[in-house]
């Protein structure tokens, strides 16, 4: 299941990054390509990236940066928000040392390298199945 949520989100790079359209067709922002993508293979998570880690971590589906596989998911912590973990951000991970997210309204979904920098914590979804 991971893999086949790693193969969904390379095909999502190219779309365009917005939290007003998140939910309409060709339109994502971080937590919404995540939840659409793991919807897609039939596994239902929350809306929001904290509440997305919060949920990895009352389920048990923490894993470590090196047990990562493909589709697990990478929380990212930049400041003190009052969220989660201080959980900002989520991407997947692909494999091969790189990770696809919805970065910005500049650059949209893209596939970038896997940045092991202000990380909040490590997910593994596809545990649910």
């Amino acid at each position: 299941v991971g893999s086949d949520v790693a193969n969904l989100a390379l095909t999502k790079v190219g779309c365009k990054y917005s939290q007003e359209h998140r939910y309409e067709e060709g339109y994502y922002d971080c937590s919404s390509l995540v939840q659409r993508l793991y919807q897609e293979v039939g596994i239902s998570l929350p809306a929001i990236a904290s509440t997305q880690g919060e949920f990895m971590v009352t389920h048990g589906l923490e894993v470590t940066e090196g047990e990562l596989e493909p589709g697990d998911l990478i929380f990212y912590s930049y400041e003190q928000n009052g969220q989660f973990r201080n959980i900002s951000h989520v991407a997947i991970y692909v494999g091969n040392g790189r990770m696809v997210h919805a970065a910005n309204s500049r650059r949209g979904v893209v596939n970038d390298p896997f940045n092991p920098s202000n990380i909040g914590l490590y997910g593994r979804p596809s545990r649910l199945q």
